[in-house]
């Protein structure tokens, strides 16, 4: 009885750890259209992008705004600035993905952050995929401040 429990837990572990990887069907995603500029508003940040031919490689240029009304009103300065492009299969599965890291600046909250993210797809390229971002912001009152600070963010997650 003890070994057939064992076997039955050493089976079903095994299973969980072959399903793992990044997962983005929590958050809001568009299909792959090539050179056609898109936006994907999140929570916090909306995304203006565009996929474009980069050689032998596909682009994901975007441009990453606040929403305003979203944000409290007393932030003014990203003290921790990190933007994900996540490209995934129709069940959400990241099959990519690339990390922007920004220095910390003041915020403007008229003004894009630049994403940019370069993949190499090969054969994936031939089955639909979806784009989605992803990002951790710390916003504060002031640079360099400890007053008021907090941390708002969107990613993928592990399955």
């Amino acid at each position: 009885m003890f070994q057939l429990r064992t076997l039955v837990l050493c089976t079903g572990l095994m299973l969980l750890m072959g399903c793992g990887g990044l997962s983005v069907r929590h958050l809001p995603s568009n299909q792959w259209k090539g050179e056609t500029s898109q936006t994907l508003p999140m929570r916090y940040l909306s995304f203006q992008y565009q996929v474009v031919p980069v050689g032998g490689e596909v682009g994901v240029m975007a441009e990453a705004y606040p929403v305003i009304n979203k944000l409290p009103d007393w932030a003014s300065w990203y003290g921790e600035i990190v933007l994900n492009v996540y490209i995934a299969d129709a069940t959400g599965k990241v099959l990519a993905s690339q990390e922007n890291i920004l220095v910390p600046r003041s915020l403007n909250r008229e003004a894009g952050l630049p994403v940019e993210a370069t993949f190499e797809l090969g054969t994936g390229r031939q089955q639909p995929l979806f784009v989605s971002f992803g990002y951790r912001l710390v916003l504060t009152d002031a640079q360099n401040a400890e007053t008021r600070k907090v941390m708002i963010m969107e990613g993928a997650l592990e399955e």
